[in-house]
């Protein structure tokens, strides 16, 4: 079998080059071939795809450990190009990320519930943007749960009120018996 000149360790497939660099060049020298195809196949991974769902959740199950291991194998090869991701996501998207660090730490807690940002923009208002325990405007409110997360509190909406950073810090962890809740609504 003859080796390629691209890269001589794999087998030489047209021109040659390896099945992977052939493709490459073939694809390069049509480049109008796949618009044209897809405009004229719109729905040809819709259609491919639709109903597969429950195929693809018990082979994602079957090898589940395998894909973990390739996932980290990425990640630590391109660590750089990750972390740049994740600072543009992160930058765009404030409040999700916001989000996602509220539950995260509910979850180590081993807190029950999660909250939407609907939800939390709906508790907001409720509160006339206020704090619930001062009744000031802030510019920024944070989410004060009234049962503590780290005392079996729940992360649901029915134990999150709005507070500002001094009343929140304030709190800490203590239970809403020894509370300053003038305004608390619940």
């Amino acid at each position: 079998m003859k080796q390629a000149t691209c890269h001589p360790e794999r087998a030489h497939h047209s021109k040659g080059l390896c099945k992977v660099c052939a493709s490459a060049a073939w694809w390069a020298a049509h480049p109008d071939y796949s618009r044209a195809w897809h405009a004229a196949h719109p729905d040809y991974w819709g259609a491919r795809y639709a109903g597969r769902e429950e195929y693809y959740r018990t082979r994602y199950a079957a090898n589940k450990g395998r894909i973990a291991i390739q996932q980290q194998a990425y990640r630590l090869a391109n660590r750089e190009k990750e972390a740049a991701t994740r600072r543009t996501w992160c930058a765009a998207n404030p409040e999700r990320q916001l989000g996602y660090n509220r539950l995260r730490r509910a979850r180590k807690f081993g807190a029950i519930g999660s909250i939407t940002s609907d939800q939390w923009a709906s508790i907001k208002a409720t509160y006339a943007w206020r704090c619930a325990y001062c009744g000031k405007m802030p510019a920024l409110l944070t989410q004060d749960h009234v049962i503590p997360l780290a005392l079996g509190g729940s992360h649901t909406p029915a134990n999150i009120v709005p507070a500002c950073l001094s009343c929140n810090s304030r709190k800490g962890n203590r239970p809403p018996t020894r509370l300053p809740s003038k305004r608390l609504l619940l």
